[in-house]
């Protein structure tokens, strides 16, 4: 009973760990601007930093891709095999036909990524915290399915 709440709090402490890292802006001198205020330089893009890094957003988009293809196939077999039904009234119906099943959800983990992609443009840290997040949802949900059907 006690192990679903250790991930929780393993999971949001490593959120809160990750989120209060981050980068200042570089700073410009104006006239009239206080000491010690930190302003973005204008006309440029915002500095890179590890958040905005490539192999990171790269490989949570991965693993979220890969944790939802791990979601359908332990729904599937916790459906089939212990005779339970999906939990999602909206996903419910489509169980009946994998295939459908597996091209919605499909769609639906596209969508995600390409709208994690977007704010990744303006807001990198915000797009990887926002994955961090969906990955541990859905890393929760693929081991409660696995249990279930497992009969535990």
């Amino acid at each position: 009973m006690c192990a679903p709440w250790t991930s929780i709090r393993f999971a949001l402490a490593t959120l809160f760990v990750l989120a209060g890292s981050g980068t200042a802006l570089a700073q410009l001198e104006e006239p009239g601007v206080p000491e010690g205020i930190v302003l973005p330089a204008r006309g440029m893009p915002p500095p890179s930093t590890r958040w905005a890094s490539a192999p990171l957003h790269n490989s949570l988009a991965a693993s979220f891709a890969a944790l939802q293809g791990l979601d359908v196939a332990s729904t599937m077999i916790a459906v089939r095999q212990a005779k339970l039904v999906e939990a999602n009234p909206m996903m419910r119906s489509l169980v009946e036909h994998p295939i459908v099943f597996g091209a919605v959800r499909g769609a639906l983990t596209a969508a995600t990524l390409v709208s994690v992609r977007g704010l990744a443009k303006h807001h990198p840290k915000a797009a990887a915290i926002t994955l961090i997040g969906l990955n541990a949802g859905c890393a929760f949900v693929v081991a409660s399915n696995l249990r279930l059907a497992a009969g535990r």
